[in-house]
């Protein structure tokens, strides 16, 4: 079994209480929200010596709060589009290379480097929800975040006193991914990165024991939800003893066991992302939904549910077929213009695309299976679908647009199609 340290989040006004036996005085607290880690906090002092120069762990750990800031504020705007995420990356590294080795408490040498490079400041520190049902047996998954701000806006949006004093303010700045995705495609790559220079405020994400050490660090209170903390919240005794507690799944931190196989197989008859051609089974889907489906394609990390649907179909995007991705996008745009101009979200208020009814690439075949489940034939349907599942399984990438990579790692069709036929079951006369 592996023991994690445990931190306990409570109210500023804490109620002491004296023991009726004389033993001393004890602290009831009431609300307190433990957070689960399997890291220390960085600032420990028993870990970090003042004397001795060692690795930073802030900078040296993956998906946290060094990867989500947006390195693009640091970039040009007459830098070339094509050339962002190489100048962004090459910001990135500055401020590695600045902290990457420090005496004392790491997070005051990644403070300064972000000063230093970006001009970024920390302003406010947050948990929140994660996942609703990522954890194990279904629980919730609690997360961590925090307010950046840059060109001397610190004190505009410091919490709690600034202009982000709610979760609604929290929801309104843009949500900044972590910058470690190399094999998502250029182009979408690149307008991620024009997307995240705009503006001057936002939020990263930070693991757990990341928040707790900027807290202690800058001095800033966590701020939590309401809802969130009359949700999860545990009442506790505070002594010198230590505690031993069991973790209840809604409070497990989603990250992987070091003990566990991260190469574990994903049962290929769970429908995956990239394995739907229908478009308009993404459009039905609630959050839940397509959080489940995602799951079950292999992402590990999901937006927050402070980010909302359009991060969420963003991810499902990405991992969809290209022709598939370009019908979705179309869809969702002519939904998105019907519900402006009705007020209503009517899935039978979209239209059939225009086809060409000989079209054989996939965009085309993908088009003529919609308009025949439209007119309610089936078999033609079914006989297009198997069509635009063989032409899909000669491409090397079917998630990535035609010429987005070299296209002789595709299969030729002509091979395929022998084959096919190879491997088709042998009639008797």
């Amino acid at each position: 079994m592996k023991e994690l340290d445990c931190v306990f989040l409570g109210r500023p006004n804490l109620d002491v209480i004296s023991d009726e036996k004389g033993s001393g005085s004890v602290v009831t607290v009431c609300d307190l929200v433990p957070l689960l880690i399997s890291r220390p906090v960085f600032t420990n002092k028993d870990l970090w010596s003042e004397t001795t120069l060692t690795p930073n762990p802030v900078v040296n750990r993956d998906g946290g709060v060094y990867d989500s800031i947006p390195y693009s504020w640091g970039v040009r705007i007459d830098e070339e589009d094509d050339l962002l995420p190489l100048r962004a990356q090459e910001v990135k590294k500055q401020v590695f290379d600045m902290c990457s080795i420090c005496k004392g408490n790491p997070g005051v040498a990644f403070l300064a480097a972000l000063k230093n490079v970006l001009d970024i400041e920390v302003t406010g520190l947050f948990i929140e929800v994660m996942d609703e049902y990522g954890g194990d047996k279904g629980g919730i998954v609690l997360g961590a975040g925090a307010v950046v701000a840059r060109n001397g806006q610190g004190e505009q949006y410091r919490m709690p006193r600034g202009n982000v004093r709610t979760s609604k303010d929290l929801r309104a700045l843009p949500s900044f991914q972590p910058f470690t995705d190399s094999i998502k495609a250029q182009e979408r790559l690149v307008q991620r990165l024009e997307a995240d220079r705009e503006g001057e405020v936002g939020t990263v994400i930070c693991h757990l024991d990341e928040v707790v050490g900027l807290s202690r660090t800058l001095g800033l209170p966590i701020m939590a939800p309401q809802g969130l903390v009359e949700r999860v919240c545990e009442d506790g005794v505070l002594t010198n003893e230590p505690m031993r507690l069991t973790a209840p799944a809604r409070f497990r931190q989603h990250e992987e066991d070091e003990d566990e196989d991260e190469d574990e197989e994903i049962d290929e008859d769970i429908e995956k992302v990239w394995t739907i051609y229908n478009p308009l089974e993404f459009l039905s889907m609630s959050q839940v939904q397509k959080r489940d489906l995602l799951r079950a394609s292999g992402v590990r990390s999901l937006p927050r549910p402070r980010e909302g649907v359009v991060a969420l179909d963003a991810v499902l995007a990405d991992l969809m077929d290209a022709a598939v991705r370009r019908e979705f996008t179309r869809l969702s745009a002519d939904l998105e213009a019907a519900a402006k101009h009705t007020g209503k979200t009517n899935m039978n208020s979209l239209r059939t695309a225009d086809v060409q009814e000989d079209g054989v690439d996939r965009a085309s075949l993908l088009r003529r299976m919609g308009k025949a489940l439209d007119e309610g034939d089936v078999e033609l349907a079914t006989k297009l679908r198997e069509e635009f599942a063989f032409k899909t399984s000669l491409r090397a990438d079917p998630t990535q647009e035609q010429g987005a990579y070299d296209p002789y790692l595709d299969q030729d069709e002509w091979y395929m199609e022998n084959r096919r036929k190879a491997m088709a079951p042998k009639t008797k006369n």
